[in-house]
């Protein structure tokens, strides 16, 4: 064999060899990637296959949540299951779980057994727990794809020390029910089982009394004059008295010399009895200046979102009160609502964690210490929600008029915003 033949041979026996090395490898990543795939679709598939439960606590309120496998809760509900269910479908499910479900969750705080949930609210949500996605209007979903969500709430009047749950709806298709308890950033997690069907959760200073509203800087000391009412009263009336003793003729009188030394010694000794202090007409109102509007306009807008911490509209609308004037209330109550929730069909509310404000310039209001500045700020709300966090970014440009209100039967003054013109508003 000849040199020119041998390398021929030589290369051709190492192309043979790279062709079936690279088959090789090809075989192996197809395996390995059927392996994965699979692996991972038995693991969705279990995770879709099972209940999964999430209680949130925090300031004032506690939130169970709970998502069942759609067709699971169809077949526990005495439904048929569907692979595809129409708007006209769901309704009926949602229905039916608010008759037999609401009743499944049972919570004491304390010691206490809480009442009934005053909120219980059931919704379908599409994908699997810690990934999920809301429903669009008017849209059919797939059962095989969907979960059903409950949704207990309860209230919180004080900070508690313990608080147990226990969960009556095991069955066949709900053997155990895994529960993350989550309190800020820090999360536990219990396996409920008709067994054990309790857990309970221990405070150990993980939620605390919430810090007090904002401070709102003062109003800006008035110059003012003391009148001493009473005393001006006295001497005019004896001023009175003197000029008819006078017009009688007795002039030198002792008796008229008598009067004035008591209506001044009367002055002197009501001086202090009642006063009343005003403003003098040539006092000139200080102008707000725009550092100024932002370190009043600031605290005002952060306390109007610490209100919506609350849950019960009446408190909501106590510490709003705090912030808002008059007339303004229930449209700031309505808007700020609309713009912290999650969703039309579901009421789960983002807590505003993080606020930025800036005034961009400031005039003000005629006659009065009020202003109305350019405003522009930013608010962060987060909420922990089906497994996962969510946020919800919203900015706003505005014009808000800033105006002295009188508190404390007149006595004294606070900033309060009496208008708010929303000119653009942007959900980042």
């Amino acid at each position: 064999m000849t040199n020119d033949e041998c390398r021929e041979t030589g290369w051709h026996l190492t192309n043979n060899a790279a062709r079936t090395s690279r088959r090789r490898c090809l075989r192996l990543f197809l395996f390995f990637g059927i392996l994965f795939l699979s692996l991972a679709d038995t693991a969705h598939s279990s995770e879709r296959g099972s209940a999964r439960a999430y209680f949130y606590i925090e300031p004032n309120s506690a939130r169970f949540e709970c998502l069942v496998p759609l067709p699971e809760m169809m077949i526990l509900l005495g439904q048929s299951p569907e692979s595809l269910l129409a708007v006209e479908a769901q309704q009926i499910l949602r229905d039916a779980a608010r008759e037999r479900v609401a009743d499944w969750l049972r919570v004491k705080v304390d010691g206490i057994d809480s009442p009934s949930s005053e909120t219980f609210r059931v919704m379908i949500v599409k994908g699997v727990p810690g990934r999920t996605d809301v429903l669009k209007a008017n849209e059919t979903v797939s059962s095989a794809e969907a979960m059903l969500g409950l949704v207990w709430e309860f209230d919180l009047a004080a900070v508690p020390e313990k608080i147990e749950v226990a969960w009556t709806g095991f069955g066949e298709n709900i053997p155990s029910l895994v529960t993350s308890i989550i309190t800020g950033s820090q999360s536990e997690e219990h396996e409920l089982t008709a067994g054990a069907p309790s857990c309970e959760w221990i405070n150990r200073g993980r939620l605390t009394m919430q810090s007090p509203l904002a401070l709102v800087p003062p109003l800006p000391p008035m110059e003012t004059i003391r009148i001493p009412v009473v005393s001006l009263l006295w001497v005019i009336f004896g001023l009175v008295i003197f000029s008819l003793e006078f017009r009688k003729g007795q002039k030198a009188s002792g008796k008229l010399m008598m009067l004035m030394i008591g209506i001044l010694l009367g002055a002197v000794i009501l001086w202090p009895v009642a006063s009343a202090n005003i403003t003098p007409p040539w006092h000139a109102v200080a102008a707000v200046s725009t550092d100024q509007a932002e370190r009043i306009l600031s605290p005002l807008l952060r306390n109007v979102y610490r209100a919506f911490d609350q849950r019960q509209e009446s408190a909501i609308y106590d510490v709003l009160a705090r912030s808002i004037e008059g007339d303004l209330l229930p449209r700031i109550y309505l808007q700020t609502i609309n713009a912290l929730t999650l969703d039309a069909q579901d009421a789960t509310r983002a807590r505003v964690t993080d606020l930025d404000v800036q005034v961009e310039s400031v005039r003000m209001t005629p006659g009065s210490h009020g202003f109305i500045a350019d405003v522009q700020w930013t608010a962060l709300g987060t909420v922990g929600h089906w497994g996962h966090q969510h946020q919800r970014i919203n900015r706003y440009t505005a014009k808000v008029t800033v105006g002295a209100v009188p508190v404390g039967n007149g006595k004294s003054s606070e900033w309060k915003v009496g208008a708010l013109d929303v000119e653009q508003e942007t959900r980042m």
